[in-house]
């Protein structure tokens, strides 16, 4: 680094290529021995319908590359919302369907130019990519997505439903062996669990394809190596996440994972590795380890997990723990059946449960080696029953779920991507998939609670970070890092469309600080022979040092150096 970019008078932060993050223990790292943090989305419910893409007119359902120009063009004010809201990453969804279509062994090159195209539409932006196998109840005529046709499990006993499912906001129902109302029968939670399971053993028979015990599972790592092969050296893949919210359907929440799961994460790991060792693998554990006790039955009603204790995963460390990183969604499931129910949820004592329960979630994943990486979590933006949470701050639930959902990434030091950013969501159908309005977009395409989702935080970070901090109320700011910095400078996304229009100020230890406006960006030096660093931000003229918590006011009188903006 040259003295005057050592200096902060001529740096200008790149986000380089996703190849130079690698893993050190619980972090990622950049080439410049920075400590790497992702916040972003995922890019979601569009691709769950045909063509399988996030970015594609509603109405239609054939590939087209140009009209996947054309409508990239299109949108490119709501893209750029992306960089705007402060994200450096995208979850990608893409569906094994669109890849293989057939029992051939062949991927659609149509299907992986498209993805080539949005990837570097997005990458153009500064955002990496999460490359995931997205899948729910394996298949559309089960009202769910992801799965081939041919990849279904179809005999006498378990036919293809004649007619697809109709679209039910509690369509993940459909994983369990209970007694379900007419709306979802018992008769399509066989038919789910049959193809889950039969993927799960590898042995699928598919009468309409005249196939008989083939080797699903197999087809599927298959199709994932290949993906990697083509995408081999592209600068925004971080990594590929093999299968979404991986559910036992009956096969033991234990056994599930150690004899089934971890098997196949391993055998993803060592194909993606032959041809591009490079990128990471994102293995999830069973999608039921954080919504109900490991020592209770598959489905146990309303007797959700509470005890951290009692919230296990069997998975194994991968054999190959240096390429993995363990992501983890989290959804709290006694909300969501309240808001089914029309009533609100106790939001103040949320704040005190999920402390423990993160805390666990993060432990499981850094007892493994792993990175750990909340690739999923959100709520429905129709949540407006009133709050008991702060109501003059957060006034309905859902602001106040939010929020503190973010106050547990930012407590944890997470790596995390919000459930969603939707291009197409209408007034009267959501997000167009199973009756859910979780895009972080309306039908308008105006951003909803942006003051609760765009929040400063350390993109790249010269030490460790030790404490991050947002109080959306007064809109102050703290990042605390330990230990001896690297030579380059911490890039701080600060929200400055979002949360200080009318000015912020800074107060930084270290050396010097410089603001880059057009980015949202801040750099900052600390000093080199020091240990402990922190930078403050807060309203231009508001600073109130009794609303930041005890590591940051512990550190306010080396916190000297000013900056207002």
């Amino acid at each position: 680094m040259s003295e005057s970019a050592r200096t902060l008078s001529a740096y200008e932060h790149d986000p380089g290529s996703a190849r130079d993050i690698k893993k050190s223990g619980a972090w990622f790292q950049d080439g410049e021995g920075r400590y790497a943090l992702f916040r972003g989305v995922n890019f979601a419910s569009r691709s769950k319908l045909p063509p399988y893409l996030p970015v594609f007119p509603l109405a239609h359902k054939e590939l087209s590359a140009e009209a996947l120009r054309d409508e990239l063009s299109r949108v490119r004010p709501y893209l750029d919302l992306l960089k705007d809201l402060g994200f450096n990453v995208v979850r990608l969804l893409v569906m094994w369907k669109g890849l293989s279509p057939l029992p051939d062994g062949n991927v659609s090159r149509d299907y992986l130019g498209a993805l080539a195209a949005v990837i570097d539409d997005l990458y153009r932006r500064g955002l990496f990519v999460i490359v995931d196998f997205h899948q729910d109840i394996a298949h559309e005529c089960y009202s769910g997505d992801g799965f081939p046709d041919w990849a279904i499990a179809v005999d006498d006993l378990h036919p293809e439903p004649a007619t697809p499912e109709p679209r039910n906001p509690r369509w993940m129902l459909r994983y369990f062996d209970i007694a379900l109302p007419p709306a979802l029968p018992t008769t399509m939670s066989m038919r789910v669990r049959n193809s889950l399971r039969s993927f799960w053993r590898n042995r699928t028979s598919n009468a309409r394809y005249g196939l008989a015990d083939f080797t699903t599972q197999s087809s599927l790592v298959d199709t994932i190596a290949k993906t990697a092969d083509y995408f081999k050296g592209h600068r925004a893949i971080l990594g590929y996440e093999p299968f979404n919210e991986p559910h036992p359907v009956g096969l033991g929440k234990s056994a599930f994972e150690t004899a089934y799961l971890a098997p196949f994460y391993d055998s993803v790991v060592e194909a993606v590795g032959r041809v591009d060792e490079s990128v990471s693998v994102f293995i999830e554990p069973r999608v039921d380890w954080n919504i109900y006790p490991s020592d209770a039955p598959e489905f146990d009603c309303v007797s959700f997990v509470t005890d951290p204790q009692k919230m296990k995963s069997f998975l194994p460390p991968p054999s190959v723990p240096g390429r993995a990183v363990f992501s983890f969604h989290f959804y709290d499931p006694r909300t969501e059946l309240l808001a089914a129910l029309s009533r609100a949820d106790e939001m103040e004592h949320k704040q005190k449960q999920w402390t423990s329960m993160f805390e666990a979630m993060v432990l499981a994943g850094r007892s493994r080696g792993l990175v750990p990486f909340l690739t999923e979590f959100g709520g429905d933006h129709r949540w407006k029953f009133r709050t008991d949470l702060r109501p003059a701050v957060y006034t309905t639930e859902i602001r106040a779920y939010l929020d503190l959902e973010f106050q547990q990434v930012e407590s944890n030091l997470l790596n995390a991507a919000l459930w969603s950013f939707n291009l197409y969501s209408t007034p009267e159908q959501g997000d167009n998939w199973n009756g859910e309005s979780f895009s972080l977009l309306d039908s308008d395409h105006v951003v909803r609670n942006p003051d609760i989702v765009s929040r400063p935080y350390p993109l790249r970070s010269s030490a460790a970070p030790s404490k991050i901090f947002f109080d959306i109320e007064t809109r102050h700011a703290a990042i605390v890092l330990r230990g001896l910095p690297v030579a380059a400078p911490t890039v701080v996304f600060v929200p400055r469309k979002y949360q200080y229009g009318d000015g912020f100020e800074v107060r930084a230890s270290g050396q010097s600080l410089r603001w880059d406006d057009r980015n949202q960006w801040l750099y900052w030096l600390p000093s080199p022979g020091e240990e402990a660093h922190q930078v403050v931000i807060c309203p231009r003229g508001a600073f109130d040092g009794d609303s930041l918590p005890e590591e940051s006011r512990e550190l306010l009188a080396k916190t000297t150096r000013r900056l207002e903006a």
